[in-house]
């Protein structure tokens, strides 16, 4: 990957927790899988193109979700991505295995998400889709359950 080079990830679906992920610019490539499974419990999956699991978090409703990446020990998703304690910050850090950190900005409702790193960040490359997949799955719950509220506390005002 040059300098200036980007990779385009898609989503298709666009959906975090069950799509394909392919690289725009390779032909449609498939980079990644992810699927989610609902018995015995609610359990995401990513597995990397060579069909390797590469990730799983098992989803809780009241606690954060217990995420175990490539073969690590099972952990809070709280404890691996850790939100700024700064509120309307929006930023969340994660450590690679070498215990260098990244930094993900503008993680709230109603934000999108933008990352651009050059070659030095292929090497992370798993986990930066991994950490995209949770906060997007994370971000998208608590949008769903804020309109949801806001549609039982002010029905048609929306509409």
């Amino acid at each position: 990957m040059s300098q200036n080079a980007s990779l385009i990830l898609t989503l298709q679906p666009d959906n975090p927790c069950n799509t394909t992920i392919t690289d725009q610019d390779d032909d449609g490539k498939t980079l990644y899988q992810v699927y989610t499974q609902y018995e015995p419990s609610v359990t995401t999956f990513v597995k990397n193109g060579a069909g390797d699991i590469i990730a799983s978090w098992e989803w809780r409703e009241i606690r954060s979700d217990i995420i175990t990446v490539f073969s690590g020990s099972p952990t809070p998703v709280s404890s691996w991505l850790k939100k700024s304690i700064v509120p309307l910050k929006g930023t969340v850090t994660f450590e690679d295995h070498a215990g260098r950190k990244y930094k993900w900005k503008g993680n709230g409702p109603g934000l999108s998400f933008e990352l651009i790193f050059d070659e030095r960040g292929e090497e992370i490359r798993d986990l930066i889709v991994i950490s995209f997949l949770v906060l997007e799955k994370t971000r998208r719950t608590t949008e769903n359950s804020t309109m949801n509220m806001t549609d039982a506390l002010f029905p048609g005002v929306l509409s």
